[in-house]
């Protein structure tokens, strides 16, 4: 039986709801996660990690005495990633080591022109390829300390890094932004490989954006650089959910029913369950887009959200992508209406596909449904050389979300935007509502799921 009044109601059920509920309740407050199905994030934002995510979240664990989270490996698979832009292949998700030669000789324009010696054999150069990864990884680690236990969303900025960065990883960021600032706008750098730039800050930061500050761009070297890891998100959520209601959190799989608010403040929440109505204090969005609820979030700025494509294929397909996530986009593509797609294996010959596209008012699977298998078997054609036919097994909406940010310098200086939260129970009412927050990718935190960890680890102080 649930208690009538709550200081923090969290909608939307993940393991950084999780998170954020038990910070809230070590400060003293009672909290009730509702796990509402129309608000969950998708699995590429929460779900893929770097080693930077990683070390953050294990020591979480560790400081605050989460077993899962402190033994958080067990929960993780490393994954290999492809990214295909204009018929040039990169692959990504080895070791470091590995993944700067893949950049040195894809994109040499970004990162600089290949050593001489690299790629060479020899005790000499195992050593030195075993220093670098040590070198990434521990500073992986100490950064991700240092930012966990001594830094806020206030005061964390490229100093932050760069005062504990190594030699060895502060030379190839000083490549990697010497080359972007050669010119400012990027107009000396090959389409591709600029088109790259624009592609993989949208897949690892989801922002697509040509410009970066400091921060923005050493992040993206250093999660290009890491391993790739998929999270059994599911798993997680198992294992820590015995401990957040040990300390004394509640759960509830139900739907709201109706949200009422007073002088634009949290008043009731009626649940489809026996509990019925609810008093909240605070109400807390954790998630992608709200979907079918009287609430909306205010986004300046092209939002995308994907279209999941389920597709079988034998021969071809199968053969062709072994990698476990691809990534797929043309320089054409650049502020369209479907700028990129990614594909993810979910078994032999079996394929989830999920395709950008600019969200608007409206906007219905069936309409979009015809275009959508076109641009499909039009890459695919290209990619493998000849037409396919694609069983398509299932398509519809996905929980994934992007933003596209590419204003002036002069915004590049926050790492999570603020965003509106507003009462759309109404027509023409929206009202912006106060002590309802949000957490997620519509905050189009330049550091991807990081910047939300960084938000969430405040707790109350966040709110």
């Amino acid at each position: 039986m649930l208690d009538k009044n709550y200081d923090l109601t969290m909608v939307g059920k993940s393991y950084l709801s999780m998170l954020f509920s038990m910070e809230f309740i070590d400060w003293g407050q009672n909290t009730l996660v509702i796990d509402d199905k129309r608000l969950q994030f998708g699995p590429l934002y929460s779900g893929i990690l770097n080693q930077i995510d990683v070390n953050f979240l294990e020591t979480w664990g560790e400081d605050r005495g989460i077993e899962p989270l402190a033994q958080i490996q067990k929960y993780l698979r490393p994954v290999s990633l492809s990214f295909y832009i204009d018929k040039q292949w990169l692959k990504l998700g080895g070791s470091p080591e590995q993944n700067l030669l893949e950049l040195h000789r894809k994109f040499p324009k970004l990162f600089g022109v290949v050593d001489s010696t690299e790629g060479e054999t020899g005790d000499d150069s195992e050593k030195e390829i075993q220093t670098f990864n040590d070198c990434y990884f521990n500073f992986a680690r100490r950064m991700s300390q240092n930012c966990f236990r001594f830094r806020t969303l206030q005061n964390l900025n490229i100093q932050t890094f760069l005062n504990l960065c190594p030699r060895e990883i502060l030379d190839q960021f000083k490549v990697f932004k010497s080359q972007l600032d050669h010119n400012k706008k990027l107009d000396l750098i090959p389409l591709h490989q600029k088109t790259f730039f624009y592609l993989s800050r949208g897949f690892i930061q989801k922002k697509l954006s040509m410009r970066g500050n400091d921060l923005e761009l050493f992040h993206l070297m250093m999660s290009l650089l890491s391993p790739c890891y998929k999270l059994d998100e599911e798993a997680l959520m198992i294992d820590l959910e015995p401990v957040f209601k040990g300390k004394g959190g509640v759960c509830k799989e139900t739907t709201i029913r109706e949200w009422l608010f007073d002088k634009r403040k949290p008043w009731s929440l009626e649940l489809s369950s026996f509990e019925g109505i609810i008093h909240p204090d605070r109400i807390a969005l954790m998630g992608g887009r709200p979907e079918k609820m009287p609430i909306s979030i205010d986004v300046k700025g092209k939002c995308f959200r994907n279209i999941e494509v389920d597709i079988e294929m034998q021969g071809d397909l199968d053969s062709f992508f072994k990698d476990d996530y691809f990534v797929f986009t043309e320089s054409s593509r650049i502020g369209g209406q479907y700028p990129f797609w990614t594909l993810k294996r979910e078994g032999d010959n079996k394929f989830r596909v999920s395709l950008y596209t600019l969200a608007k008012k409206g906007m219905k699977i069936s309409f979009l449904q015809k275009k959508s298998l076109e641009i499909l078997n039009q890459d695919l054609n290209t990619i493998i050389g000849k037409p396919l036919e694609l069983e398509v097994t299932r398509i519809v909406f996905g929980k994934e979300v992007c933003l596209e940010d590419n204003k002036g310098d002069e915004r590049l200086n926050s790492i999570l935007d603020r965003v509106n939260i507003m009462d759309s129970s109404s027509p023409g009412d929206g009202n912006k509502l106060k002590k309802v927050h949000y957490f997620g990718p519509l905050k189009k935190g330049s550091l991807g799921l990081f910047s939300t960890l960084m938000e969430i680890k405040e707790g109350i102080r966040v709110v």
